[in-house]
């Protein structure tokens, strides 16, 4: 998204292990693009502070894939429901919002 916008990033590291990521946050004074959820708790207990990106609006697609069975109502059922509990507990607990995926 960066480079699309003519922006240059001075990135030092890259590091995925989430305790490291906070660890280095922490102690080097850093900076790092991460989704909301994944320090909500540092976030919230004052030990991280967040800014929004706001433009360019950057977007994640969360797709749940599963084993196709069209044979079963029942796992369609299941399917629908799972879909239900994961939309309401990323947009109320991760503070994601939900779109249209077409």
């Amino acid at each position: 998204m960066a480079e699309a916008e003519g922006i240059a990033l001075n990135v030092v590291m890259e590091v995925e292990a989430v305790n490291l990521k906070r660890e280095l946050m922490e102690s080097r004074r850093a900076f790092s693009i991460v989704p909301f959820g994944l320090f909500s708790d540092d976030i919230a207990n004052g030990r991280f502070a967040i800014r929004p990106i706001v433009s360019p609006r950057i977007t994640r697609t969360l797709c749940l894939v599963n084993r196709c069975n069209g044979r079963h109502g029942a796992h369609k059922e299941l399917v629908t429901i799972l879909l239900k509990i994961l939309s309401d507990k990323i947009g109320t607990q991760l503070n994601w919002h939900t779109g249209d995926p077409a």
